[in-house]
């Protein structure tokens, strides 16, 4: 499997190919992806008339998305362990994330092991924002006290 390093170049392919299907997941963007570069290293490869999305980090690789394309075919999934079971000295790190629930029932056919990880949040920006609300409180009143004490304590920087 040839990977490519994931570049901001990359974008207009990647996009391309990420809406093949329809997606309910905010993990299924270019930006989505991009913006992780700094914890992840990303790699991606089309195998099969799918786009594969790789990341890696200390731990090992795993497929960060599965593979994006009309069709998943069974041979491609176990390619893509093979591949990562090769790369992984922990075989455990070997892994799909970012499943969506409709294609749970495709996984299991594969005898894949599911695993609940997290369960995905909607907030209004505005909302996020002015971190509005009583259960922003304890995240607010750090940032307040910072503020009063930065802001009292400013003084002109004289240079001599």
């Amino acid at each position: 499997m040839k990977l490519h390093p994931l570049k901001s170049k990359d974008k207009p392919l990647i996009d391309k190919l990420l809406v093949v299907k329809s997606h309910k997941l905010s993990s299924f963007s270019f930006a989505s992806i991009f913006i992780n570069r700094p914890l992840l290293d990303f790699f991606w490869a089309i195998e099969q008339d799918n786009l594969c999305i790789f990341a890696k980090d200390k731990s090992g690789c795993f497929l960060y998305l599965p593979p994006l394309g009309k069709k998943i075919p069974s041979s491609l999934v176990m390619k893509v362990f093979a591949f990562m079971d090769d790369l992984n000295e922990n075989k455990n790190v070997s892994r799909i994330e970012n499943i969506e629930e409709g294609d749970l029932d495709i996984c299991r056919k594969l005898g894949l092991k599911l695993r609940h990880k997290d369960d995905e949040y909607v907030c209004l920006r505005k909302d996020l924002i002015l971190l509005k609300g009583d259960r922003f409180k304890p995240k607010r009143q750090p940032v307040i006290i910072l503020l009063k004490i930065t802001l009292t304590n400013i003084s002109p920087l004289i240079l001599q």
